[in-house]
C-alpha cells in the first residue's frame, strides 16, 4: 500500500500527559510532561463513509486510551521503550497501517528533547 495515495492521515497534535519516566534519580521523584504528536496512516475502507456515517469509520477515541493504559503501567526508562510500545500496540488495530509518532521531553531548561519514530505494517 502506497502512503501517499491510499489513505487518509489522522494526526494527534499536543497530546500532553505526565509520565513517570527516565533513568536519572530526579527523574524517578515523579512524572514529567511528555507531548505526543501522532500521524496515524488510515486506509480509504476504514476512514470513508458513503452515507456521513460515523459508524462506518474509524474510531480514534481508542488511540489515546491506548496510550493513557500504556503510561499508566509504570516508570519507564526510555522514550525509545515507551515510542515502541505504543507503536506496538496501535500497529495491531486492523485500522491503522502506518505511524508517526513523535515524543517530546522537557527535560533540559534550555530546550526540549523529541525523538520520531515512523512504523508500518510492511
Amino acid at each position: 500500500m502506497s502512503l501517499k495515495y491510499n489513505c487518509r492521515k489522522i494526526s494527534f497534535k499536543d497530546l500532553t500527559i505526565p509520565v513517570k519516566i527516565g533513568i536519572h534519580q530526579s527523574e524517578k521523584n515523579g512524572p514529567q510532561k511528555l507531548t505526543f504528536d501522532i500521524d496515524l496512516y488510515v486506509p480509504f475502507e476504514y476512514s470513508t463513509s458513503n452515507d456521513d456515517n460515523i459508524d462506518q469509520l474509524f474510531d480514534y477515541d481508542i488511540i489515546r486510551s491506548i496510550i493513557y493504559n500504556i503510561v499508566d503501567k509504570g516508570h519507564i526508562m526510555l522514550i525509545e521503550t515507551l515510542s515502541d510500545m505504543i507503536i506496538r500496540e496501535l500497529l495491531l488495530l486492523k485500522e491503522i497501517f502506518g505511524i508517526s509518532l513523535t515524543i517530546t521531553k522537557y527535560f533540559y531548561e534550555d530546550c526540549k528533547v523529541s525523538i520520531q519514530t515512523f512504523k508500518d505494517k510492511s
